[in-house]
């Protein structure tokens, strides 16, 4: 199966993703995503729009926390100068750093590393940091929150390219089916689900989920994803981690 891509082009759908990354209800919203891609991917791209609050007019880094946060936003909006792919991996790796091991993530050293982990030109991305277009990237992103209304986060905007005037809105996480069912009347029809791939190359291009994440996603039980996990846990294809007291499921790669 082809890599799993939220944000190739010309598909009918755009779901602007409105999300603080230091938000918890907006992490939790993500296997709903993944979930989402996986079975009607090929309907809809993603853009997430960062907002941190308070929304600062003039984005400036100093020692308050607040303003520190926001360069994490706009070392997000820097990373996706290399392009939106880029810029939701490192997201992600954001936001598993954050929830999963409690960092903070408010330092320079710390974001330069976790950006050495994806595809990125790291010197490009450095120089991007401090740029006026990253700045500019977040600025337009706090503007389309305030024009869309948008005052808790998650919010979902689902929008057709084929009628501008047809957009709908999901305000905080959901139940899944609710999602699928705004992509119904959008798209006037009912379309089939994809075929998910195999789990081991899930893990591989999505990093790191909790058995109940990936239970959720595949739409099995725990007991089965138990024994699948396992199975494949034998074969060294994955690995279970404790971080934080719980238990998470990598692919693992072989040296």
């Amino acid at each position: 199966m082809s890599q799993i891509n939220l944000y190739r082009t010309n598909k009918p759908i755009i779901i602007y993703s409105f999300i603080n990354p230091f938000c918890k209800e907006c992490w939790l919203l993500e296997p709903i995503i993944k979930k989402l891609a996986l079975e009607y991917g090929n309907y809809f791209t993603v853009r997430p729009v960062i907002s941190i609050h308070p929304m600062f007019e003039d984005v400036k880094i100093n020692s308050n926390k607040n303003h520190l946060k926001q360069y994490v936003a706009l070392a997000i909006k820097a990373a996706g100068l290399q392009g939106n792919n880029a810029g939701r991996q490192f997201l992600e790796k954001i936001q598993v750093a954050h929830f999963h091991y409690d960092d903070d993530l408010l330092n320079k050293d710390i974001i330069m590393n976790y950006a050495s982990l994806i595809d990125l030109d790291l010197d490009e991305f450095s120089n991007d940091l401090f740029s006026n277009s990253a700045k500019k990237a977040y600025l337009a992103d706090l503007k389309l929150t305030k024009e869309m209304n948008i005052s808790e986060f998650p919010s979902l905007v689902f929008f057709s390219k084929h009628n501008e005037e047809y957009t709908l809105k999901i305000t905080g996480k959901a139940d899944y089916n609710a999602y699928v069912d705004l992509l119904y009347k959008l798209l006037d029809e009912i379309p089939e689900p994809q075929a998910k791939p195999n789990v081991e190359l899930f893990l591989k291009e999505q990093g790191l989920l909790s058995i109940e994440d990936i239970a959720f996603i595949y739409d099995w039980s725990l007991d089965k994803t138990k024994k699948v996990l396992n199975k494949l846990k034998l074969k060294g294809q994955v690995k279970e981690l404790n971080i934080l007291s719980r238990k998470y499921w990598s692919y693992n790669v072989k040296k």
